[in-house]
């Protein structure tokens, strides 16, 4: 282990430089709280950097500026998983992206990454000398240095786009007279993409939330909207984010709940019947599939059943009025679809283990969540396949 110490101490622009001008080569490891980033350099060079939060996942960024369609981004996976490839590489292989365009999205990705760093003023610092990954995607155009001034220029202006921009729950409409003959501006392709979800009738929280760009860039072309005159504010309204925070922290909580309970039955039956327990999973993953959409977010992987984007690409795809009941419901039929095959393969003794286990691991998330998970039918539907097993 090399250098370490915590960002209190020195800053994490100081730290990228320090490595930058040794020219070292090795993995950056940031921890705060529960949340865990990595930066890998060769040369002093930013080569690839990975988050371990699931909106920071590089499934996440594609997804959020519609580069991908849901049947491609499966259809990926699946091979990824088959392969042993990653997903940039397995986009390209499957001719579903150039190589040209995914090395783009993860130049992006991987700044994404690297500026969020430059807001963290507490957490702890290891760089593993020498210690790199396999990287099939490597970023080969990225300057640190450059990288080192952006970083800083951003958190200036970000200061200032924070005290230009109005409230949240600030409407904004176009300007009728904006593109008249007599006016002329520049439209960044930035500030383009945030003026189509001007409407009249989204606030700016709504429109943050809609935007393909980071908080920073949909912030600074809201800003340059704002001064040109090309969009005014009209009124204030509550965002209907609110609900739809509401519901997305509630569809974690189920998340929560039902993941878990999938890896208790998946490993139980690994340990038991081996590789071949994955066959069966794949009968009961494609059933599911057949009968409710939401298990189309789930990803069969070789180790189980990967939930960590269900939340996000419920939200994006799911209509607002079923989706709680869907996810519930369609998470509730893969666990009896689990259970069955459990009860069937391991017997009466092994299948009262796995039920003993299911209710102790449930039983904090489901006490912690109870008035809602009653409201909407999520604990009937859980205790319900508890039950009938």
């Amino acid at each position: 282990m090399g250098l370490q110490g915590n960002l209190k101490s020195v800053s994490f622009p100081d730290l990228l430089q320090l490595l930058t001008m040794g020219g070292k080569s090795g993995t950056l490891k940031l921890t705060k709280g529960d949340e865990s980033k990595e930066i890998f350099l060769k040369n002093g060079q930013i080569i690839y950097a990975a988050s371990d939060r699931t909106e920071d996942s590089f499934e996440n960024a594609i997804i959020k500026r519609e580069n991908i369609t849901l049947d491609q981004l499966n259809k990926a996976r699946e091979v990824s998983r088959i392969t042993n490839k990653g997903l940039p590489a397995t986009l390209v292989f499957l001719n579903i992206m150039t190589k040209e365009h995914v090395a783009e999205l993860v130049r992006r990705y991987v700044e994404d990454i690297v500026f969020s760093l430059f807001s963290w003023r507490d957490g702890n610092f290891v760089f593993y000398e020498n210690e790199l990954p396999d990287l099939e995607f490597m970023v080969h155009a990225l300057n640190t240095m450059n990288i080192l001034l952006e970083g800083t220029r951003r958190i200036d202006e970000w200061t200032r786009l924070q005290r230009n921009l109005p409230p949240d729950s600030t409407v904004l409409k176009v300007v009728a007279s904006a593109f008249s003959d007599e006016k002329q501006f520049h439209l960044t392709p930035e500030d383009a993409q945030i003026l189509s979800l001007v409407d009249g009738e989204r606030n700016v929280e709504e429109i943050k939330r809609r935007s393909p760009l980071d908080l920073f860039a949909t912030a600074r072309a809201l800003n340059n909207l704002i001064i040109s005159e090309i969009v005014k504010p009209i009124g204030l309204k509550e965002s209907t984010n609110t609900r739809e925070v509401e519901e997305g922290g509630l569809i974690a909580a189920i998340v929560e709940l039902y993941a878990p309970s999938y890896r208790i039955i998946v490993d139980k039956l690994k340990s038991k019947v081996g590789k071949s327990a994955y066959s069966r999973l794949d009968k009961i993953y494609g059933k599911g599939k057949d009968s409710y959409k939401v298990v189309e977010f789930i990803s069969l992987e070789e180790d189980g059943l990967d939930l960590s984007n269900l939340t996000e690409l419920v939200m994006k795809e799911l209509p607002p009025e079923p989706r709680i009941h869907d996810v519930s419901s369609g998470l509730a039929e893969m666990l009896s679809g689990l259970l069955s095959y459990a009860h069937n393969t391991l017997g009466d003794n092994l299948y009262r283990d796995i039920l003993s286990n299911l209710a102790q691991q449930a039983e904090k998330i489901l006490a912690e969540h109870e008035q809602a998970f009653k409201q909407y039918g999520i604990y009937a539907d859980y205790v319900r396949v508890l039950k009938n097993r």
